[in-house]
C-alpha cells in the first residue's frame, strides 16, 4: 500500500496474474501538450478527488509505482491519464511499457492538433 493507491488483488488476479491498482488524485494534474507545446486549457487527470483505476500485469506493478510518484509529471501524467486507452489491451489491461515508451521515447505527448 502506497499513499493514495491501492493495489487490489482479485478474483481475476488469480486466473490472468493481473492486479487492478486504484489510484487517488487530490487534484488536476500537469497540462497536456498541444503539436509539442504546453497547452494550460487541458490538464491531466483532469479532475481531483477521484479515483482511477487501472488493470496491470503484476510484474509491471513497481513501474507504475515509480512512473506515479517519481515520474516528470509533464510527461507521466498526460499518458496515463490522456492517452489511457492507446495503452489497454483487449483484455482490458493496461501496459506499463507501453506507456512508458509513449511518455519517454516518443518525444512530448501529443493530445490533439492546433486547430481542432
Amino acid at each position: 500500500m502506497e499513499t493514495d493507491i491501492l493495489t487490489i488483488a482479485d478474483a481475476r488476479s488469480a486466473i490472468d496474474s493481473t492486479l487492478l491498482v486504484k489510484v487517488y488524485v487530490r487534484e488536476p494534474g500537469a497540462f497536456g501538450f498541444y503539436d509539442g507545446i504546453v497547452d494550460e486549457r487541458q490538464r491531466f487527470p483532469d479532475k481531483g478527488y477521484t479515483w482511477y483505476d487501472f488493470r496491470i500485469d503484476y510484474k509491471e506493478a513497481w513501474s507504475l509505482l515509480s512512473d506515479l510518484h517519481f515520474g516528470p509529471s509533464s510527461l507521466v501524467e498526460p499518458v496515463y491519464y490522456g492517452r489511457k486507452d492507446e495503452c489497454v489491451d483487449q483484455n482490458g489491461v493496461f501496459s506499463v511499457a507501453k506507456a512508458d515508451e509513449l511518455a519517454y521515447y516518443s518525444g512530448p505527448p501529443v493530445i490533439g492538433k492546433t486547430g481542432e
